[in-house]
Protein backbone atom coordinates (compact mmCIF):
# COMPACT_ATOMS: atom_id res chain seq x y z
CA UNK A 1 0.00 0.00 0.00
CA UNK A 2 1.31 3.47 -0.80
CA UNK A 3 0.16 6.96 0.09
CA UNK A 4 0.11 10.07 -2.06
CA UNK A 5 0.93 13.56 -0.83
CA UNK A 6 0.72 16.52 -3.21
CA UNK A 7 2.79 19.68 -3.21
CA UNK A 8 4.55 22.19 -5.41
CA UNK A 9 8.20 21.36 -5.89
CA UNK A 10 11.50 23.13 -5.41
CA UNK A 11 13.71 21.36 -7.95
CA UNK A 12 16.77 23.61 -7.90
CA UNK A 13 18.69 25.60 -5.34
CA UNK A 14 17.55 28.76 -7.16
CA UNK A 15 13.87 27.75 -6.75
CA UNK A 16 14.27 27.90 -2.98
CA UNK A 17 16.27 31.13 -2.81
CA UNK A 18 14.10 32.87 -5.44
CA UNK A 19 10.91 32.04 -3.51
CA UNK A 20 8.95 30.68 -6.47
CA UNK A 21 5.92 29.63 -4.39
CA UNK A 22 3.83 31.95 -2.25
CA UNK A 23 0.67 31.48 -0.18
CA UNK A 24 -1.54 34.57 -0.34
CA UNK A 25 -3.78 34.85 2.71
CA UNK A 26 -5.98 37.28 4.61
CA UNK A 27 -6.64 37.00 8.33
CA UNK A 28 -10.29 37.16 9.38
CA UNK A 29 -9.33 39.36 12.38
CA UNK A 30 -6.42 41.48 13.56
CA UNK A 31 -3.94 39.06 15.14
CA UNK A 32 -0.58 38.77 16.82
CA UNK A 33 1.16 35.98 14.93
CA UNK A 34 3.27 33.61 17.03
CA UNK A 35 3.75 30.54 14.78
CA UNK A 36 3.05 29.28 11.28
CA UNK A 37 2.70 25.53 10.82
CA UNK A 38 3.14 23.95 7.40
CA UNK A 39 4.26 20.69 5.80
CA UNK A 40 7.25 19.89 3.59
CA UNK A 41 7.67 16.77 1.45
CA UNK A 42 11.10 15.22 0.85
CA UNK A 43 11.80 13.07 -2.21
CA UNK A 44 14.93 10.98 -2.85
CA UNK A 45 17.32 12.49 -0.24
CA UNK A 46 17.40 16.10 -1.47
CA UNK A 47 20.75 17.23 -0.02
CA UNK A 48 21.54 20.04 2.43
CA UNK A 49 18.59 22.29 3.22
CA UNK A 50 17.93 25.18 5.62
CA UNK A 51 14.32 26.44 5.62
CA UNK A 52 12.73 29.58 6.98
CA UNK A 53 9.38 31.36 6.49
CA UNK A 54 8.96 34.99 5.41
CA UNK A 55 5.89 37.22 5.27
CA UNK A 56 5.49 39.90 2.59
CA UNK A 57 2.96 42.66 1.95
CA UNK A 58 0.52 42.06 -0.87
CA UNK A 59 0.92 44.50 -3.78
CA UNK A 60 -1.75 44.00 -6.45
CA UNK A 61 -1.98 40.26 -5.69
CA UNK A 62 1.81 39.84 -5.92
CA UNK A 63 4.50 39.58 -3.29
CA UNK A 64 5.53 43.07 -2.17
CA UNK A 65 7.97 44.30 0.49
CA UNK A 66 9.31 41.97 3.16
CA UNK A 67 7.55 42.40 6.51
CA UNK A 68 8.79 39.62 8.77
CA UNK A 69 11.15 36.65 8.82
CA UNK A 70 10.70 33.73 11.18
CA UNK A 71 13.17 33.39 14.02
CA UNK A 72 13.21 29.65 13.31
CA UNK A 73 15.43 27.98 10.71
CA UNK A 74 15.05 24.25 10.16
CA UNK A 75 17.93 22.11 8.91
CA UNK A 76 17.45 18.91 6.97
CA UNK A 77 19.18 16.91 9.70
CA UNK A 78 16.51 17.90 12.22
CA UNK A 79 13.60 17.58 9.77
CA UNK A 80 14.16 14.11 8.33
CA UNK A 81 16.72 11.31 8.35
CA UNK A 82 15.11 9.13 5.66
CA UNK A 83 15.37 9.61 1.90
CA UNK A 84 11.61 10.18 1.50
CA UNK A 85 8.92 11.51 3.77
CA UNK A 86 6.86 14.47 4.94
CA UNK A 87 7.37 16.68 7.97
CA UNK A 88 5.18 19.26 9.66
CA UNK A 89 7.20 22.32 10.65
CA UNK A 90 6.58 25.25 12.97
CA UNK A 91 8.09 28.64 12.19
CA UNK A 92 8.17 31.08 15.11
CA UNK A 93 7.52 34.81 14.85
CA UNK A 94 7.89 37.48 17.54
CA UNK A 95 4.19 38.29 18.05
CA UNK A 96 3.98 40.26 14.82
CA UNK A 97 0.80 42.18 14.03
CA UNK A 98 -1.24 41.11 11.01
CA UNK A 99 -4.14 43.36 10.08
CA UNK A 100 -7.39 41.59 9.20
CA UNK A 101 -8.03 44.04 6.36
CA UNK A 102 -4.88 43.20 4.37
CA UNK A 103 -3.57 40.29 2.34
CA UNK A 104 -0.15 38.84 3.03
CA UNK A 105 2.16 36.42 1.22
CA UNK A 106 3.67 33.57 3.23
CA UNK A 107 6.83 32.26 1.58
CA UNK A 108 8.87 29.15 2.31
CA UNK A 109 12.48 29.99 1.53
CA UNK A 110 16.01 29.12 2.50
CA UNK A 111 19.29 27.79 1.24
CA UNK A 112 20.08 24.43 -0.25
CA UNK A 113 22.64 22.38 -2.07
CA UNK A 114 21.76 19.43 -4.27
CA UNK A 115 18.11 19.96 -5.26
CA UNK A 116 17.21 18.58 -8.70
CA UNK A 117 14.23 17.32 -10.69
CA UNK A 118 14.88 13.82 -9.31
CA UNK A 119 15.76 14.82 -5.72
CA UNK A 120 13.66 17.67 -4.33
CA UNK A 121 11.41 19.09 -1.65
CA UNK A 122 7.80 20.23 -2.06
CA UNK A 123 5.46 22.52 -0.11
CA UNK A 124 2.34 20.45 0.64
CA UNK A 125 -0.91 21.69 -0.82
CA UNK A 126 -4.15 21.63 1.17
CA UNK A 127 -5.77 19.12 -1.18
CA UNK A 128 -6.19 16.21 -1.04
CA UNK A 129 -6.91 16.13 2.65
CA UNK A 130 -6.49 13.72 4.26
CA UNK A 131 -3.64 12.16 2.33
CA UNK A 132 -5.10 9.57 -0.05
CA UNK A 133 -4.21 5.92 -0.57
CA UNK A 134 -3.76 4.31 -3.99
CA UNK A 135 -6.54 4.90 -6.48
CA UNK A 136 -6.63 8.69 -6.41
CA UNK A 137 -5.33 10.28 -9.59
CA UNK A 138 -3.99 13.80 -9.69
CA UNK A 139 -5.57 14.37 -13.10
CA UNK A 140 -9.02 14.10 -11.51
CA UNK A 141 -8.62 17.54 -9.90
CA UNK A 142 -7.07 20.84 -10.80
CA UNK A 143 -4.46 20.73 -8.03
CA UNK A 144 -2.76 24.07 -8.74
CA UNK A 145 -5.87 25.92 -7.56
CA UNK A 146 -5.42 24.70 -3.99
CA UNK A 147 -3.38 26.76 -1.52
CA UNK A 148 -0.65 25.37 0.69
CA UNK A 149 -1.36 23.69 4.01
CA UNK A 150 -0.83 26.55 6.43
CA UNK A 151 -1.94 26.92 10.04
CA UNK A 152 -1.78 30.33 11.71
CA UNK A 153 -1.18 30.29 15.47
CA UNK A 154 -1.65 33.52 17.39
CA UNK A 155 -4.15 35.66 19.26
CA UNK A 156 -6.55 38.52 18.53
CA UNK A 157 -5.58 42.05 19.40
Amino acid sequence: MSWSIYGNTYESDADLTNMIHTCRAKMNKDIFLRYVRTWVIFYDDPGIINLTMKIYYDENESKGDLLYSSSTTHTKAEMITLDNGAKDLYFQFADVELDGDNYYHFVLTGTSSGLSSSSYIAWKTSFPRPVYQDGFTQSSRNLPQYPYSLVIIGAEY
